[in-house]
């Protein structure tokens, strides 16, 4: 004879394994996921990055800008130049500011956003930087501001070349 209550517990223990199993495989899916998204992060970040750099090297004019901005500050450009600058710098801080919210939130490697942090580290101390940033510094975030004054903050001391 048929004991019900014992065929019944084994379907519980069956059904109860199931969805232990399903929720394994839930989570291991959304672990793939969040790797696809940070590399898919990562590819931007790198793709966005080389536009920049592309600026400088394929236009001597913005490279020249770009060195005497940075070296220098502004006082030897004319108002285009001075505009370029500007311009320059702040999509390339946007990139920045991208990136820190991007890593804050663990979706950008931990060795791109080091290497970006060693770039605002040696551009922090720049006599361009600092004038630039006297001008644009309220449009980024408040938590990107307060990130680049301790930086800038903790390098005043040093002087780097930005090119080594």
């Amino acid at each position: 004879m048929l004991n019900w209550e014992a065929i019944g517990a084994v379907g519980e223990i069956v059904g109860a394994a199931a969805v232990v199993g399903s929720l394994v495989f839930v989570g291991w899916q959304l672990l793939q996921n969040t790797d696809a998204i940070r590399t898919s992060t990562s590819q931007s970040h790198v793709e966005m990055y080389l536009q920049f750099v592309r600026s400088i090297t394929d236009q001597p004019d913005v490279a020249r800008i770009w060195m005497t901005g940075i070296e220098s500050g502004m006082a030897e450009f004319d108002e285009i130049e001075r505009v370029q600058f500007i311009s320059f710098l702040s999509g390339l801080f946007r990139y920045y500011e991208v990136s820190f919210i991007q890593h804050s939130k663990g979706k950008l490697d931990l060795e791109l956003w080091q290497n970006v942090e060693t770039q605002l580290t040696k551009l922090v101390v720049s006599a361009g930087f600092h004038e630039w940033w006297l001008l644009r510094r309220e449009w980024h975030s408040e938590r990107f501001q307060s990130f680049i004054e301790q930086l800038a903050k903790s390098q005043a001391s040093k002087q780097f070349d930005l090119y080594a």
